[in-house]
């Protein structure tokens, strides 16, 4: 895996660029005149930010659930239909929910907002 891999968000200003540091878990902004913000993520933001960059800034509950525990989509979608099934499904999300908090937090001075879409999923959305 490249150390870093570079990010453009659709609505962010033109000159602005996402950069994940693979390595050391850290996301930066980059805007024309250099650096505007960066941030240390822990293991499981970097797991929840770099599904959602790396796949086009949208993700589904289960692709983001399958990142954060560390398994393929098949098995988080059988471990999420389980769970829907035994009505325990808000439960199991709950870790899920933490971190997007937590990312959310993070995000603020970024200017970059994780927004919820009933059936749709979640995305990154540049708040100006």
């Amino acid at each position: 895996m490249e150390r870093f891999h570079y990010f453009v968000l659709a609505r962010l200003p033109e000159e602005w660029r996402l950069v994940l540091d693979n390595q050391e878990h850290i996301l930066t902004l980059l805007i024309a005149q250099g650096l505007k913000e960066q941030k240390k993520l822990n293991p499981k933001e970097y797991l929840i930010f770099r599904c959602l960059l790396e796949n086009r800034m949208r993700c589904s509950n289960t692709a983001l659930f399958a990142a954060l525990k560390g398994v393929d989509l098949e098995t988080s979608e059988r471990l999420l239909d389980e769970a829907k099934s035994k009505g325990t499904l808000y439960e199991t999300l709950s870790g899920l929910r933490t971190v997007i908090a937590q990312c959310r937090f993070l995000l603020k001075p970024f200017g970059i907002w994780i927004e919820l879409k009933k059936r749709e999923g979640y995305f990154l959305r540049y708040v100006p």
